[in-house]
């Protein structure tokens, strides 16, 4: 199995002049780029090892769904939807998608870089460790073998870079 996070964000949120409340519309809310992107190479990690099913999942209002239905137009063999009120630590978050992605079969999770609301992209961190499992951010380039093992470019302080591989 492989996990694909998606983030539900707003990208066009407005601002209450007289509360300071931050108010979100559905309708201009669905997942970053960086998620895209996230669910794309997770579906191609499928195809380049013979159709481990993707499953994605996301935190969020029950609006979500529509993202979440287009991820299984996408291709995604399945998807889960976890209620928690928008806001929620990052922590919170990425609990709720360790209990969803920890299962036996599970070899990958996909996560976009950073969200567009926050831009912390802590989220990814939280859930590797809420799984025990290895990680890499902040990778700048992906590249799947033919023998289904990724490799990349990891971004690091002072401009250097890593290179990664499974």
């Amino acid at each position: 199995m492989i996990a694909a996070c998606l983030k539900w964000v707003d990208d066009r949120p407005e601002i209450d002049r007289l509360t300071g409340e931050v108010v979100s519309d559905p309708r201009s809310s669905g997942p970053s780029d960086a998620d895209l992107a996230a669910l794309e190479w997770a579906l191609r990690l499928r195809d380049a090892r013979g159709g481990e099913p993707v499953v994605a999942v996301t935190v969020g209002p029950p609006a979500a769904e529509a993202m979440l239905r287009d991820a299984v137009a996408a291709g995604a063999a399945r998807c889960v939807r976890v209620d928690l009120p928008i806001g929620s630590p990052s922590a919170t978050v990425a609990a709720a998608i360790a209990d969803v992605a920890r299962d036996p079969a599970l070899s990958f999770v996909v996560c976009g870089a950073y969200s567009i609301d926050r831009g912390s992209g802590s989220v990814p961190a939280f859930v590797a460790a809420h799984l025990g499992i290895a990680q890499a951010l902040g990778c700048v380039t992906l590249t799947i073998g033919d023998d289904g093992a990724v490799g990349g470019d990891r971004r690091l302080d002072g401009g250097r870079r890593e290179v990664v591989r499974t």
